[in-house]
């Protein structure tokens, strides 16, 4: 029986969001390429252009910023050093050591640019990424606030992150691409929570945008324990 109610309220919320938020099915994968096309067409030999964020998934949702990342081709990052580098490329190394999960300090392993060094700081005899400096270089001048790894304009239209492109997964993210999906992740508890976070959002959806035709999904949902 739960089961069965948790099933047609996944619907119902489906042919809700599909009706009344993010539109069509056809109309989100219209809105994607689109995107994917722009993107494609201003990419060019030093940097791919990637419009990520709710407006790359093909959801232009209301209040939602823009946000875009640009990859710089010149620069190439890596875990291991025992790997093949190309020589007319930029190359950082991860350096884990004294740092915070899920984070790492890059350090130069190879480059015949000089000006890479404008964008590290010199460390123990070694020169580390600064992401700071980085975002100062290739800030446009109307883009130019510092928002965590992006920089974005004054009125938090637009988030624009430069990237390093690393083309290897890393050992930590090895384990979780090649993990089994036979296992019990997500938890029990993680999905009821989940859940639970779907149908406050419904509910909470239906008194903002009353709609006569979806009263029967709503009760649906509501038989959620």
């Amino acid at each position: 029986m739960a089961e069965s109610a948790t099933q047609n309220a996944s619907i119902a919320l489906y042919h809700y969001l599909c009706h009344n938020i993010v539109g069509s099915e056809e109309h989100v994968k219209t809105i994607r390429m689109m995107y994917n096309v722009r993107d494609n067409l201003q990419s060019n030999k030093n940097w791919t252009l990637i419009t990520s964020g709710s407006f790359g998934e093909g959801l232009q949702m209301r209040g939602s910023d823009l946000d875009l990342m640009a990859v710089l081709k010149q620069i190439e990052v890596c875990e291991d050093t025992q790997i093949y580098f190309d020589a007319d490329k930029i190359h950082f190394t991860m350096d884990l050591e004294d740092t915070q999960p899920g984070f790492t300090k890059l350090r130069l392993v190879h480059s015949n640019n000089q000006s890479i060094l404008k964008d590290c700081n010199y460390i123990n005899s070694n020169f580390y990424f600064s992401n700071l400096l980085f975002k100062q270089r290739f800030a446009p001048n109307t883009i130019s606030t510092v928002h965590g790894p992006c920089v974005t304009d004054k009125d938090g239209l637009f988030d624009y992150a430069s990237c390093l492109h690393c083309k290897l997964w890393i050992k930590p993210a090895i384990q979780w691409v090649t993990r089994s999906h036979n296992t019990s992740w997500p938890k029990w508890d993680v999905k009821q929570s989940d859940i639970e976070a779907a149908r406050q959002a419904f509910m909470h959806s239906i008194e903002l945008f009353p709609v006569q035709k979806i009263n029967i999904a709503f009760q649906q949902l509501s038989l959620i324990n």
